[in-house]
């Protein structure tokens, strides 16, 4: 039985620099791969040849992985922590019902953009055991410029638990990231995909592997 793998990110870029190596991972082992963003940008943050740009950079990581399923909510970028969260529940639940998804990724807990915190504490609602009975695993990314420039707190902290060997997808997870080029900067920034390479060097050296990713367990069943 081929396994649905899940990512739910905030914004088009997160799926790829947090698990985009263990989608690749999972894509290889035969799993289907389904993807769903929380927002997108508004006419008023953002102009039309930007955001042009933003449906062909989705349409073209959508094809990457391959993503069997992509939904898109629309909540505007960056003002998640106004929208109302039951709306934002909602919108989540209809696609995750219809998906059944094995494993879920999200977005870390403690980020430092509120988006994300927003999207965790919305997914941890849909998936409430006693509600559904999938899946068998959640687990939280880190996500570079978001997840280390938090402020530290035991609360806002990414305990490294689960590391997925990307050694073998390490090469195709940075072409697919160079896919976002205005979201991609020049080194030393964190989303640079020297930076990208560094912390997947980094989170490999901590468990005798080549490259990893590194996850936060929210829940597994075995």
């Amino acid at each position: 039985m081929t396994r649905r793998v899940l990512v739910i990110s905030a914004h088009p870029d997160d799926e790829t620099l947090g698990c985009g190596g263990a989608l690749l991972r999972h894509a290889a082992e035969g799993c289907s791969l389904h993807w769903i963003i929380a927002t997108q940008p508004t006419e008023e943050s953002y102009s039309a040849e930007w955001r042009t740009r933003r449906v062909a950079e989705i349409e073209a990581v959508t094809a990457a992985y391959p993503m069997t399923s992509v939904d898109e909510l629309g909540f505007p970028a960056a003002g998640l922590d106004s929208s109302a969260m039951g709306d934002l529940i909602e919108k989540i639940r209809v696609p995750v019902h219809r998906i059944k998804p094995d494993i879920v990724y999200v977005v870390h807990a403690g980020d430092v953009h509120s988006d994300h915190r927003v999207v965790f504490d919305a997914t941890i609602a849909v998936f409430k055991p006693f509600r559904v009975g999938w899946p068998h695993a959640i687990y939280s990314f880190e996500c570079a410029s978001s997840t280390n420039l938090a402020a530290p707190s035991i609360d806002n902290t990414f305990f490294a638990q689960q590391f997925c060997d990307v050694g073998d997808f390490i090469e195709r997870k940075l072409e697919i990231l160079r896919i976002y080029d205005s979201e991609v900067p020049a080194p030393p920034h964190p989303r640079s995909v020297d930076a990208v390479r560094a912390l997947a060097r980094y989170r490999g050296t901590s468990v005798s592997l080549e490259y990893a990713e590194a996850f936060m367990l929210i829940r597994q069943v075995r």
